[in-house]
């Protein structure tokens, strides 16, 4: 039996109808922790550095930081609307594993 396994990453988010962008989830988390944005390097990039710049400030860095950073990307994400279209539905129809770099649940 062939599998058909498919790998996403956040731009298929950008076909919702609150279309967030990593930009948009970057820009939350440096507000919510009074950090600075360098745009001049990949969204990746810009991520592990406000989090190297969140540990920075903290007198008692948090182990669970990741977990707690993460959890607010999702809890962004959750009340976003797929439309009956969007990819998310006719992907999740026609793969058996999807491999996505996504802090969401959507399926």
């Amino acid at each position: 039996m062939k599998r058909q396994s498919i790998m996403l990453g956040n731009g298929i988010n950008r076909c919702m109808l609150s279309n967030i962008s990593w930009e948009d989830l970057l820009v939350d988390i440096a507000c919510d922790y009074g950090v600075a944005l360098n745009t001049k390097i990949s969204f990746p990039m810009q991520f592990e550095n406000m989090i190297n710049q969140i540990l920075a400030k903290e007198s008692k860095p948090s182990d669970n930081l990741y977990t707690e950073i993460k959890m607010r990307i999702i809890d962004r994400l959750k009340g976003a609307e797929l439309s009956k279209n969007a990819p998310h539905n006719v992907l999740a129809q026609n793969a058996d594993v999807i491999i996505t770099t996504n802090y969401d649940f959507f399926d």
